[in-house]
This record gives C-alpha cells, structure tokens and sequence, in this order.
C-alpha cells in the first residue's frame, strides 16, 4: 500500500503514514508533537482503475474541518523516553530531585517525632525527681499545695538541667565568686551578733539588743543569696545543713527577738547554728576547696 511522506514541522524527522490518516492528526515517532498527515492524494492506479480499492469512498481531506484524531491508542514515543534516560545520566540531580526531597521531608518528620517523644518522656521522668527534691527541701504540705509548679517548670526544661549534670557545667565564675560572698559574709554577720551578746549579757541595753537583732536579719539576708548550685558544688550534702540549720536557725532567733521575747526559741535557733558550725568543722578538709 502507498503511504504519505511527510516530515515533523516540530524536529524534522521523515515520516511516513498510511492513505487512511489522510486529513488526520497523528502523534510523531520522534518527538510526539501532533503532525496533520496532507489532504488525500490519490494513488498512481486510482485515475486508470476507477473500480480500485478506493473507488467510491469518502476520504477525509485536510480542509474539510477539524480533522479528526485517529483510531487506536498512539504508540509510546521510546525517543523521547531514551532522551530523558540520557539527560538524568548526564546529571543525576534532574528528574530525582523530587524524589529525593519528599524523601529528606519524611526523614525530618521522623527526626522531629522521635525527639518530641524523648523530650515528654524526660519530662515524665524528671516531674518526679523534681517533685522529690522540692519536698524535701520545702515539706510535703508545701509541695502539695504550691510544689506542683515548680517541678513541672523544670521538668519542662530538663535537658538543661541533664546537661548541667553531664557536662558538670557550673556556672559562671561570677555567680560562684559572688555566692561565696555571700556565705562568708553571713557567718561574719552571725559572729559580730553572738559576739555582742556575749560582751553584754544581762546588762545589754535596748541599742544592743537592736543592733544584735539588725545583724540577725544581715545575715539572715546574706544567706538567701547565696545560690544552691554554688552549695551543691563545695559538697553533695552542705545545701541542706546550711538551710536546715544555719539559715533556719537565723530565722527562729529573728522570730525569738522581735516577737515577745520568746528566748526558748532563741535559744533553739541558737543551737541549730551552732550544730551547723559542728558540721562544718567535721567537713573542713572537704569544704577547704571553698
């Protein structure tokens, strides 16, 4: 059967299509770009054998309206497939890009999941330790009632507080500096008052027991600032001596004084401060780093 030559207005390749798509859109081999295939020209037999294959039928010619798409599904254009083969050979980031971006989006996700589960896990953990260390330091009733959010506050940031732990990270040198001040400067106070007591026993007079109650509170004062990591750095147990006992002790004899003249509670407080200067003396060597 004689077929129609033409070639693709798109890449110029040589095409050749059967008489039947005469008048018709067709896909091109090469590139796919849609080709019209010309208008119908008649076969070399067709003028001298008007009883021929085609005598008597209709065909379709290129300017009798929209030419009409052919029948049958078009061929996979393989030229085209081959060429983009060739291209992301030639550069490995094209036509995988997107495959490797949706691929790093979902590593991210998992990464983010898996270090949001670590984190309320920690959390979960730390609220305990947390609540047991304010319990102790402050009292169950405490705790019950007001506790809940500091634990909670610091669990929420407890990878500050492991990393401290870890790193044995300690502060700056400032806030150590500045807190043994503090400690050393309160127990001055506490002395220059005790001192003044024993100088006036019995005889001292309304400006003594005032002055002995202003350095009272000093130390009293001096001693809250001094900041509990610098304490848990000299040693693992001073924190709780030096509140339970000295900074405690202060208060009953500052409560003692000022109030009626309770002097059996002063007299207690006295006895707490004195056991915390036992304690200290026991710990010397320990505490000498300080």
């Amino acid at each position: 059967m004689d077929r129609i030559k033409l070639a693709c207005p798109s890449c110029g390749l040589n095409v050749a299509a059967a008489r039947s798509y005469a008048g018709k859109r067709m896909r091109c081999p090469g590139c796919g770009a849609a080709v019209v295939v010309p208008g119908h020209v008649p076969a070399p037999d067709a003028v001298n054998d008007p009883g021929g294959a085609d005598a008597g039928r209709d065909v379709p010619r290129a300017d009798a309206g929209a030419p009409a798409k052919p029948a049958g599904p078009v061929a996979p254009n393989y030229r085209q497939m081959w060429d983009e083969r060739l291209a992301e050979s030639a550069d490995p980031g094209r036509g995988v890009a997107n495959r490797e971006g949706a691929a790093t989006g979902w590593k991210w996700k998992a990464v983010g999941v898996i270090v949001l589960y670590l984190h309320i896990l920690g959390a979960t953990v730390s609220f305990s330790f947390f609540s047991y260390d304010y319990a102790r330091e402050h009292g169950f009733t405490s705790w019950l009632f007001l506790g809940e959010f500091v634990p909670a506050g610091k669990a929420a940031i407890w990878e500050y507080y492991a990393y401290r732990s870890l790193t044995g990270w300690k502060g700056s040198a400032r806030e150590s500096a500045e807190s043994k001040h503090h400690f050393m400067r309160s127990g001055e106070l506490f002395a220059e008052a005790h001192a003044l007591v024993d100088r006036g026993g019995a005889e001292a007079t309304d400006a003594d027991r005032a002055k002995y109650l202003r350095l009272l509170r000093e130390a009293l004062a001096e001693a809250e600032q001094v900041e509990d990591e610098a304490l848990d750095r000299v040693h693992p147990g001073i924190r709780w001596e030096y509140r339970e006992r000295f900074q405690k002790g202060l208060e009953m004899m500052i409560e003692g004084v000022s109030g009626d003249g309770r002097w059996e509670q002063v007299a207690e407080g006295f006895f707490l401060v004195k056991s915390w200067g036992e304690w200290m003396g026991a710990h010397a060597e320990q505490l000498r780093s300080w």
